[in-house]
């Protein structure tokens, strides 16, 4: 899995031990792609070899998701994968609206 991670979103909570324990536990091979600034999330997954994962997962908020999505939908090869969110940030507005707490 491609774990993108915004450290910067919402209250700025590290849970990337939390998840990366959680994956290692559960022995899924991942990779984490640390976002510095805006757009960063967007430019990850459009220059990732998505044959290489299964899965994207997004760590932040609103934005972040915003950024992973967009990136997936505007790649120039179309390749799709999985998204798999993790509330973040300091609203979650989407993930709330959509049962994910």
């Amino acid at each position: 899995m491609a774990l993108i991670y915004n450290p910067n979103s919402g209250k700025r909570r590290d849970v990337k031990t939390e998840i990366t324990k959680i994956l290692s536990e559960s022995s899924i091979f991942y990779q984490i792609y640390e976002t510095k600034g805006p757009m960063d999330g967007w430019r990850i997954v459009q220059n990732l070899d998505l044959d290489n994962y299964s899965a994207l997962i997004a760590v932040g908020g609103d934005g972040t998701l915003h950024e992973v999505l967009n990136g997936l939908m505007f790649r120039s090869d179309k390749k799709k994968l999985p998204i798999a969110l993790v509330p973040n940030g300091s609203g979650n507005d989407t993930c709330t609206s959509i049962g994910i707490h």
